[in-house]
C-alpha cells in the first residue's frame, strides 16, 4: 500500500513527467541510501550519497543532516560524523566559491531572484532575517504555502508527522521551496521536490510503525516488527581497547559536566529555582493530560484486533493517497503533452522546417529536442560549434522560442539576440514568440 501511495505522489509525476533535471536522480538515490545504511550496506550507502549530492549544490546540505539521523538512529557516529562535515564542506565549496567564480556580480547566484524579498543578495538575507524575523512570517506564511504543505504530506495520509526527526534532512529543501517568491516552488509538483520525497516516505513508514506500536499498547499487548528484529540482530564488533568510550557517551559526559559546572553558579541556581516550579506544572499537566487519553485510548482498541486496525491503516492510506492525485491531478494534467498539436505548434513547426536538415544550429532550450537529427547543434546563446576539429564554426541559424525563456534569463536573451541582428545575422522569419535568425552570407534576408 505505502509502495502504491508513493507512486502516484504528484510530486513524483511531476518530476518524472516535466523536463530533466539531474536533481530527480537524487530521489532513488536518497532512498537507496537509506535502504543501505538500514541493512549496514556502508559502501554502498556513502556511493549513493555522493551520487545524490552531486546532482545539485544543495543536496550535499541534506547529505549532511542525514548524517546526523546516522548518528542518532543508527549508532554510527564516526560515518555521520563524516558525511556532516563533508556535507556542510561541500555546499560551502559549491555556493561561496564555484557559483560567485562563473556568475560574477552582487547576487553571485542565478536564481537569487526568486529570494529578493529576504534581500539583494545572500549576504544581506542573513543580516534581515537575523534583525528582522518577521519578514518570515509577513511575508511567506501564504494559503498557497500552507495548501503546498498540505499536498506534500496529504499523499501518505500525514503519517510522516508521527516520524518528525525523518523529516529533518528535507528542511533545506523546504526552506528553499517556502521562502521562494516564485510560486513553482510550492505548487507540490516539479523537480523542487524531487529531494523531499524520499524522507516523506521514510517517515511515513516508520509513523505507521509506531502507529501499530501504539495500538497494541493500548490493547495491552507487545509486537516485534521486522524492523525492530533486525535492529537488535547481532553485529559483530571490533574488540575495544581497554578504557574506550564510545562517542555518544563522551558527548553525554561532557554535557553532564558542563551543567553541573554551570549549575553552581549563583546566577544559574536562582534562575533554575524559579523555573522549575513552571517547568514541573507543565511537566505533570502533560502527563497526566496523556495518562487520561491512554485510557480513553485503550477502551477504544481492546474491541479492535491489530490486524482489523492495519487493514483500516491501509485503507487510510489508500483513501488519502487518491484524495490528493485528484486534488493535484489538474495541475500535473498541465504538465502532460496534448495528442494534438494546436496552432502555436503548427506555426513553430514551420519555422523549424525552414532549417535545412544538415545546418549547424543554435536553439532555445524548448525547441533543441526537436532539431538534433543534425549533426552539429548547440544550446543558444553559444553561437560556436566547437566540436568540429581544428576551428571553431559559427552556426548558420539561431532559433529562440522567447515565450519559454526563464525570467532571470530574459534580459540577457533579448538582448544577445539584438546583439546578433545587428551583426552578422539577420531576422528571417518571427512567430508566436519564435525568432528565427539566419547568417548573412548564408541566407537572403529580408
Amino acid at each position: 500500500v505505502m509502495t502504491g501511495a508513493y507512486l502516484i505522489l504528484p510530486a513524483l509525476l511531476g518530476v518524472n513527467i516535466f523536463d530533466f533535471h539531474p536533481v530527480a536522480l537524487a530521489t532513488p538515490l536518497l532512498l537507496y541510501a537509506i535502504l543501505a545504511i538500514t541493512y549496514k550496506r556502508y559502501f554502498w550507502f556513502v556511493v549513493a550519497c555522493v551520487l545524490a549530492a552531486a546532482t545539485k549544490e544543495e543536496i550535499p546540505t541534506i547529505v549532511a543532516l542525514l548524517g546526523f539521523l546516522v548518528i542518532w538512529k543508527y549508532k554510527t557516529p564516526r560515518l555521520g560524523l563524516l558525511l556532516f562535515i563533508g556535507g556542510i564542506l561541500w555546499t560551502l565549496i559549491a555556493v561561496a566559491i564555484i557559483e560567485p567564480h562563473f556568475y560574477t556580480g552582487i547576487q553571485h547566484n542565478t536564481f537569487w531572484y526568486r529570494y529578493q524579498a529576504l534581500g539583494s543578495s545572500p549576504s544581506a538575507a542573513v543580516v534581515n532575517i537575523l534583525f528582522h524575523p518577521w519578514v518570515l512570517i509577513t511575508t511567506f506564511v501564504s494559503f498557497a504555502r500552507i495548501y503546498y504543505l498540505l499536498n506534500i504530506f496529504r499523499g501518505t495520509g500525514f503519517l510522516a508527522l508521527l516520524a518528525p526527526e525523518w523529516l529533518l534532512p528535507a528542511l533545506p529543501e523546504f526552506a528553499l521551496n517556502l521562502l521562494s517568491g516564485d510560486k513553482l516552488l510550492y505548487t507540490g509538483i516539479y523537480q523542487y521536490n524531487a529531494t523531499i520525497i524520499p524522507f516523506v516516505m521514510m517517515a511515513s513508514i516508520i509513523g505507521l510503525q509506531r502507529l501499530v506500536k501504539l495500538w497494541a499498547r493500548w490493547r495491552g499487548e507487545v509486537i516485534v516488527l521486522p524492523s525492530d528484529s533486525f535492529s537488535r540482530s547481532e553485529v559483530r564488533e571490533r574488540p575495544k581497547k581497554p578504557g574506550y568510550i564510545p562517542l555518544s557517551d563522551r558527548v553525554v559526559l561532557t554535557y553532564r559536566s558542563a551543567y553541573q559546572m554551570l549549575s553552581t553558579r549563583p546566577v544559574v541556581v536562582r534562575s533554575l529555582a524559579l523555573a522549575q516550579p513552571g517547568f514541573s506544572v507543565v511537566a505533570y499537566g502533560g502527563k497526566s493530560q496523556w495518562g487520561r487519553f491512554t485510557e480513553r485510548m485503550g477502551s477504544l482498541a481492546k474491541p479492535l484486533p491489530l490486524q482489523k486496525f492495519q487493514w483500516i491503516a491501509c485503507a487510510w492510506i489508500i483513501a488519502m493517497a487518491l484524495l490528493n492525485y485528484a486534488f493535484m491531478a489538474p495541475t500535473v494534467n498541465n504538465l502532460m503533452a496534448t495528442s494534438v498539436p494546436g496552432t502555436r505548434e503548427a506555426r513553430i513547426q514551420q519555422l523549424l522546417a525552414e532549417i535545412p536538415a544538415d545546418a549547424p544550429v543554435s536553439a532555445g532550450t524548448s525547441l533543441n529536442p526537436h532539431l538534433t537529427e543534425r549533426q552539429y547543434i548547440t544550446i543558444f546563446p553559444n553561437v560556436t560549434i566547437s566540436s568540429i576539429p581544428g576551428s571553431d564554426q559559427t552556426v548558420k541559424y539561431v532559433i529562440v522560442d522567447l515565450s519559454t525563456v526563464f525570467p532571470e534569463d530574459k534580459i540577457s536573451t533579448v538582448k544577445a539576440l539584438n546583439q546578433l541582428s545587428q551583426g552578422r545575422f539577420c531576422t528571417l522569419k518571427m512567430a508566436e514568440d519564435v525568432i528565427l535568425l539566419g547568417r548573412r552570407d548564408v541566407v537572403k534576408c529580408p
